[in-house]
């Protein structure tokens, strides 16, 4: 029975890491097109817009997709009808201070452009409540299937933009389009699945606090690039994002095991052995990934940069080093 629950997470882990995996590393690919391609105004200018989406989801969900994984989606029904009209006012406030942080830190835009990064902004944080119902379900193949399809659509709209000239506008327009259908396939998919009658009680406070320490963790993740934003120009911050570009696999692999183990925890509370069991086997698998990774970027960051970025971003160097020690 043990090695056939490991199995089992293991498996799930699999599918799980490959649905978040493909769209990615589509992005990474996209980004070292673009870095080669675009000059490095545009390219700042873009890497803004994807970094401002990537800080207003966290901020927005807040805390709704763990809470999800952890005690299910009745549970958290019945702790938002006991208190809604709170509930509405502070993700309405949420909202707001999302919306105020696109629309200070992309001033020099357009109204419109604004607009369009705040409605992907939107759309993805309810993509990624219903995809976490679906894991909760344990469709973890429906995931990868939805997300490899979008991240085709999604790789070859920017090729197109790319080069039928570049425009932000027209970009953001049509991932948020992409966004809109990889939506309603989420919702198509959730109504299908039935989430299991569940007793757990979520309090306010839990949600209150697993909400707050995501979005400390983001900010966290993110704050230099938040600051650097309003104090040097577009092509300043291409310098220095492409220094400090995150390596996929650590965020994937923390984030795929992470909400595993949370759904896996749940469910196992009252068996103290089987969770510590869970975390030692996820630990470990996490230790023979990250340590080896982290070696080979550090002793040939060098040539990582020449292959990856054809020397345009050798000023960059320094910084990606110090980013991975971190």
């Amino acid at each position: 029975e043990k090695e056939l629950g490991k199995g089992s997470f293991v498996k799930r882990s699999g599918w799980l890491f490959l649905a978040k995996l493909v769209p990615t590393l589509t992005f990474l690919i996209i980004t070292i097109i673009y870095s080669r391609q675009l000059s490095f105004e545009d390219y700042g200018i873009f890497q803004s817009v994807w970094m401002l989406s990537n800080v207003s989801v966290v901020i927005l969900g807040f805390g709704v997709y763990s809470v999800l994984l952890s005690s299910g989606i009745h549970s958290l029904i019945r702790l938002v009808k006991s208190k809604p009209w709170q509930f509405a006012a502070f993700y309405l406030l949420l909202l707001i201070l999302s919306a105020g942080i696109i629309f200070s830190s992309l001033s020099a835009q357009s109204l419109s452009l604004r607009l369009l990064i705040l409605g992907v902004v939107i759309i993805h944080t309810v993509s990624f409540i219903y995809e976490s119902l679906l894991i909760r379900c344990r469709k973890e193949t429906s995931i990868f299937l939805v997300n490899l399809a979008y991240a085709g659509f999604y790789f070859g709209w920017h090729l197109y933009v790319l080069y039928a000239g570049f425009d932000i506008l027209l970009l953001v327009t049509g991932v948020l389009v992409l966004g809109f259908v990889r939506l309603i396939v989420y919702s198509i998919l959730s109504q299908k699945v039935v989430d299991e009658k569940s007793d757990l009680k979520t309090p306010v406070r839990h949600w209150f606090f697993i909400g707050l320490n995501e979005v400390v963790g983001v900010f966290a993740k993110w704050l230099d690039k938040l600051l650097l934003i309003y104090f040097i120009t577009p092509a300043e911050f291409a310098i220095f994002f492409n220094g400090s570009i995150e390596i996929p696999l650590f965020g994937i692999i923390i984030s795929v095991i992470g909400s595993l183990l949370l759904v896996d925890v749940a469910a196992n509370l009252s068996k103290k052995e089987k969770v510590i069991q869970l975390f030692r086997e996820t630990f470990l698998l996490l230790s023979n990934i990250v340590f080896p990774l982290f070696w080979f970027l550090f002793f040939f960051s060098e040539e990582i940069f020449h292959v990856v970025f054809n020397n345009r971003y050798n000023a960059s160097k320094t910084i990606f080093l110090l980013s991975i020690l971190i």
